[in-house]
């Protein structure tokens, strides 16, 4: 099953910003939440990292 990349942003927390490989959404909880006390669905978006144009495998982050 393709996997996808999950960013967590929490703004009052340091560092706020996770990114995490999951099956789904709630896989992607599950795996931020051994790190962070924060994480809930509110706090997490799918991103897109294989975007048309870019080298696979380079994650770049303008909007969140």
């Amino acid at each position: 099953m393709k996997k996808n990349y999950y960013l967590y942003y929490y703004p009052d927390l340091k560092p706020d910003i996770a990114v995490v490989e999951g099956e789904s959404k709630e896989d992607a909880i599950v795996q931020l939440q051994r790190f962070f006390c924060n994480v809930s669905t509110d706090n997490i978006i799918m991103i897109d990292c294989h975007r048309k144009g870019y080298v696979d495998g380079i994650m770049i982050i303008s909007k969140y």
